[in-house]
Formats: C-alpha cells, structure tokens, sequence
C-alpha cells in the first residue's frame, strides 16, 4: 500500500518531500512492516518500527518514518482500506 500511497500523493507534495517519503519507506518503513498485511497492521508493528530505528538512526528520523507511516495510514481510513489509523 505505501508505493500506492507515495504515487498518489506525488501531485499533491513537493518533489523534494516525495523524494524523502520514497527514501525513507524503501530504507525503513517497508523492510520493517512491509510485509504485513494493512489491515493486520497492529500498534505493535509500529512500536517495533520505532524501536527499531531508534537503535539505528537518530531520533529525528525514526519520529520522520513514523510520520511518514501516520500519513500513509490516514489516507487508508479516508479511503476505506482501514478502519481506524
């Protein structure tokens, strides 16, 4: 859902801002939670990515990947895929 996610919201942001998102989501997000089904996405996976990249990055990108994912997962619930972010 992410790569469908970051397609989307091309248009929408500053070439930059995608570059960073599409960075951050094939270095961290998606090698930790991507494979797990969106509707199986449990706090517990988005604990464990936090904690993750605390051990690996600084604190201003594991809080970057968790924005990233809390985008990502919003336009989900505005799009029906999820219930609840």
């Amino acid at each position: 859902y992410l790569e469908e996610w970051l397609n989307h919201i091309e248009l929408e942001v500053k070439p930059r801002t995608i570059e960073s998102y599409t960075w951050l989501c094939n270095k961290y997000v998606i090698p930790s939670v991507g494979g797990v089904k969106l509707v199986k996405l449990a706090p517990q996976h988005v604990r464990k990515l936090i904690q993750d990249q605390h051990a690996k990055v600084s604190a201003v990108s594991a809080n970057k990947c968790r924005a990233v994912l809390s985008q990502a997962m919003r336009q989900a619930v505005r799009d029906g895929l999820i219930h609840r972010n």
